[in-house]
């Protein structure tokens, strides 16, 4: 047997390998409780001050790798910005791991114009990593593959609208919480953004069934769902 962390896995397992699929069995991550855990005020402003977070940004937390999208992404937070050339203080904040695709798009960064409006930090904490959520005005997590997508979790615990993609995982993870966009459309990606800045009402409801969606993720469903697999492989 196989275990796999979504439904999305599974068919992409098979898919590669057909007579696979009637022993891959779905246990999804958990959800850790102590990441909704708000940050002090004190920790807030010291880690605010530190890395000199803009007042209004949208969030993305990941890599630079091609599955993640960013290129495609960063076309719809151009358009976004063309359609909108008042929002002078916005800004797109991005936490990302170092690989080999970083300076390709840093080059696409810069010769489009956009280094001013994006800030691109290394690795935080996970305390300083709540900050950076508390203080978002949205996650933007439009990427093509994930075989489950924490950041999605992490951002509905943290009472952040969320804006994830059409693709693999992510509408199984995001469940009802989030807006889903096609990840290939710059389009539609600025039409998300759009609605989750300025729609107070759309903020809310997603807001709200972003909370209800993380309760489907336990730790102890998870552990129980495993142990449920070993005692029918010991039978």
């Amino acid at each position: 047997y196989l275990v796999a962390i979504s439904a999305a896995t599974k068919r992409d397992i098979a898919r590669m390998v057909p007579k696979a699929l009637d022993h891959v069995l779905v246990v999804h991550p958990g959800f850790d409780p102590e990441v909704q855990e708000p940050p002090a005020e004190e920790q807030m402003a010291r880690v605010k001050d530190k890395f000199d977070l803009p007042k209004r940004y949208i969030l993305y937390l990941g890599s630079t790798r091609p599955n993640k999208n960013l290129e495609r992404m960063l076309d719809g937070f151009e358009e976004l910005l063309s359609r909108h050339p008042e929002e002078s203080d916005l800004r797109w904040v991005m936490v990302l791991k170092p690989d080999r695709f970083f300076d390709p798009f840093f080059a696409t960064v810069r010769r489009k114009g956009l280094l001013r409006r994006v800030h691109i930090f290394d690795q935080v904490t996970e305390l300083e990593k709540r900050v950076f959520y508390a203080n978002a005005q949205l996650l933007y997590f439009a990427t093509k593959f994930e075989g489950f997508g924490l950041p999605v979790l992490e951002a509905q615990g943290m009472g952040v609208p969320v804006l994830a993609s059409t693709h693999a995982s992510l509408p199984e993870v995001t469940g009802r919480g989030g807006v889903l966009v096609d990840p290939d459309d710059k389009d539609s990606m600025a039409d998300g953004l759009e609605s989750l800045l300025y729609d107070a009402e759309l903020r809310k409801e997603v807001v709200e069934k972003g909370f209800q969606n993380i309760t489907r993720f336990s730790w102890e469903a998870a552990a129980r769902e495993t142990v449920n697999m070993y005692e029918h492989l010991l039978k």
